[in-house]
């Protein structure tokens, strides 16, 4: 379980995992590198100077339905409507 995976990570006892996690501890940067949960802590997502590339595609539209064989019934005669 999750609890297991962060105990062996930080060193604590799957017991003070279970209740950080039930008492939905939050951490901040410097207590999650204390735990052992972060290795650094960078103020920059980026290095100064790096060039990001965006790849957009355009928006898809709702699919198109697809039309049922007219030898099917209607949704209402199915159910014995009129």
């Amino acid at each position: 379980n999750v609890a297991k995976v962060i105990a062996v990570s930080t060193g604590k006892s799957v017991q003070e995992i279970t209740n950080a996690m039930l008492a939905r501890t939050t951490l901040n940067a410097e207590e999650a590198q204390a735990w052992g949960l972060v290795h650094d802590i960078k103020s920059e997502l980026f290095e100064s100077g790096s060039e990001l590339i965006s790849i957009q595609c355009p928006l898809l539209g709702p699919p198109e339905e697809e039309e049922q064989p007219a030898s099917r019934a209607s949704p209402d005669r199915r159910r014995g409507g009129p």
